[in-house]
Formats: C-alpha cells, structure tokens, sequence
C-alpha cells in the first residue's frame, strides 16, 4: 500500500493512527497477500510468545529472559534466505553496502540548509529520547538504589548524539527494557552499559 498512500490526492492526509486504520479498512482488498501474511505471522508470534513468557514465568523463572523480539528477528531473516522473500515481491533491507561511508562534520556549510528543517524534529526526538531514558534509569535505580543524575544522563545523550552524527547515523537512547534486564541479571556499574554497547557493535 506504501506506493498508493504516495498516489493519494495532496490534499488527502493519512497521517494519525486512525487514518491509517481507515485508510487500511477501505483498502485491505490491494494487500500485497505475501507481505501481509509475513507481517501479521511476526506480530501474531510476538503476542503469543509474550503471554506464553507471562504464563510459564512462575514455573520457569529463567523464561523471563527469553528474547521474543530477537528470536522473531532472527527467524524472519531465515525464512527470507530461505524462500527468498525478494522474489515474492516482499520488501527486504538486502545486502547492506559500506561504499561511500566516510565521516562528515555535521556542522559544515553544505549541511546547514537542512538545518532549519530538521531542527523541531531532532528536538522532539532529544526529548523523548531524554524522558525514555530517565524513566528507565530511575525505575530501575530506585528498586537497586543506583544514584541517578539527569544532567549526567542529558549529557550522555547529547554527547552520543553528537558523535554518531558525524557517521550520519541515528542516535540511541536509554531503553527500559534494555535497563531492566540489566539490573535483573546483577549489572551494578556502568561497565555493564560499556559491555553491552561492545556486544552490539
């Protein structure tokens, strides 16, 4: 449907939530079958595996530290190689090619007509960004009475912020659920934070 919600007439907006639901409603007939199928597949298997976690945890308690998410990543990227999904029309990120990666300075003069453009977004973003991880970390920091600083977490974020832009990549913030297994695992220091930032690159 992605090529038809970029056909729609500009003064048809689908935009909120509830757009989408109707804008999907009235056209759920010109599904791509194939997609469609892989998708509510993933999404009807992380509901299942969810609520199984939650029905099984107090028998099993290492259950809890199933990776649902992974494990229906994991076996997506599978299946794709498997029956090539590429082939049935299903979208794929494909071979990822680093030609033409290079650092950039994110404040030079050749960028600095984006600027205005991207500001209120990257702002919002930041905000978010900031609110989500100081959640998590005085959710998690009070149950292991960690100490917590949100100037330090502000700065953190913005100095992450600041160095992965100069790679054009998107910056990342503090997770709850991330924080969580952390802290249910016996993480006690920021090396706990280093070593999982190591493990993912």
């Amino acid at each position: 449907l992605t090529q038809m919600l970029k056909e729609l007439p500009s003064d048809v907006h689908v935009h909120t939530t509830i757009e989408k639901m109707i804008f999907l409603i009235h056209n759920i007939n010109k599904l791509d079958r194939d997609t469609a199928i892989v998708g509510f597949t993933a999404l009807a298997t992380l509901i299942l595996l969810r609520k199984l976690k939650h029905i099984l945890v107090p028998k099993y308690k290492l259950i809890q530290y199933l990776p649902e998410i992974l494990i229906v990543v994991l076996t997506s990227t599978w299946l794709s190689y498997l029956l090539d999904f590429q082939s049935h029309n299903i979208d794929v990120v494909g071979l990822v090619s680093l030609d033409g990666f290079e650092l950039k300075n994110p404040f030079s003069n050749n960028v600095r007509q984006w600027w205005g453009e991207m500001f209120p977004i990257a702002f919002v973003c930041a905000i978010l960004g900031f609110f989500e991880t100081s959640t998590a970390a005085h959710s998690i920091g009070s149950n292991l009475e960690m100490p917590v600083s949100n100037n330090r977490e502000l700065f953190s974020i913005g100095a992450c912020g600041i160095v992965v832009s100069t790679f054009g990549a998107l910056t990342s913030f503090g997770g709850y659920a991330r924080s969580k297994l952390n802290a249910m695992i016996g993480g006690k220091s920021p090396l706990s934070g280093f070593f999982m930032g190591l493990t993912t690159l």
